[in-house]
């Protein structure tokens, strides 16, 4: 069964972040579009196959449930629900990727508590 893939407001923030970063200069408007194509390519894969990457090798973030994709310069981390079928990506630069885990979730305007953080 596919699985849902919710896009969070974060990931849409983060990713334009990027994309205006990237496409400041003409001549990387074709680095915004491969940064595009490869998420896009990923989040095929985690509707078909959302454990298919790894848990962090971090054990207090592997124990909150988040897997996560490398993209260049950025991590997409998400975490997998088996019981909704449900995707949560969100997307981080790979400097602050640290301090996001440590906050409680939200995910479609809800919070979600990290049950598991210590």
């Amino acid at each position: 069964m596919e699985f849902n893939l919710i896009i969070t407001e974060e990931f849409e923030k983060d990713l334009d972040e990027a994309l205006n970063y990237i496409s400041k200069r003409p001549d990387n408007t074709i680095a915004a579009k491969n940064l595009m194509d490869k998420i896009s390519g990923i989040f095929s894969q985690l509707k078909d196959n959302p454990f298919l990457y790894p848990k962090h090798h971090d054990s207090k973030i592997a124990k909150q449930g988040y897997r996560f994709a490398v993209v260049g310069n950025f991590l997409i981390f998400y975490l997998a629900d088996e019981k909704t079928k449900t995707v949560y990506p969100a997307c981080r630069k790979t400097s602050r990727w640290s301090v996001f885990l440590q906050a409680d979730a939200v995910f479609d305007g809800k919070a979600v508590k990290n049950k598991n953080r210590s």
